[in-house]
């Protein structure tokens, strides 16, 4: 793999990442921008796996909505909405699982939750999207 970032495989996830996080695209495009810059500047980050780890930990760290909601939600932010409604850390420990991107022990270290909580969120994440009204 390259140490460019631009040639990483796993930025279209990061991108999927922070939409479902921020729940607009423009504040998801701006969290990954924002992110892979200081990513670049890290020195600890040379090895892929550990820079994969950097980049999904920190876009869960930062992203925040802040585009207003002036315009209707385009087909991509309406394909998250149900994901980006969970709270955290349910709604990230899922959206990492379904994106393939960690194992259990992996997510656990990215999301900065002991694996157990992570169990128990990933369940109630679950039961909220398999409920009659999130759908």
């Amino acid at each position: 793999m390259s140490c460019k970032t631009d040639e990483w495989p796993f930025l279209d996830d990061a991108w999927k990442y922070a939409l479902v996080l921020t729940g607009r695209e423009a504040d998801a495009l701006e969290s990954v921008r924002a992110t892979l810059a200081l990513l670049a500047r890290r020195t600890d980050a040379a090895d892929p796996a550990r820079a994969k780890r950097i980049l999904f930990s920190s876009i869960y760290r930062s992203a925040k909505p802040t585009t207003p909601a002036s315009e209707p939600p385009s087909a991509a932010e309406q394909a998250v909405d149900p994901l980006h409604n969970l709270p955290e850390p349910g709604r990230s420990a899922l959206t990492l699982l379904c994106l393939g991107l960690f194992s259990g022990e992996e997510l656990a270290g990215v999301l900065g939750e002991p694996l157990p909580d992570l169990a128990r969120a990933l369940g109630d994440a679950r039961h909220t999207l398999a409920a009659p009204s999130a759908s």
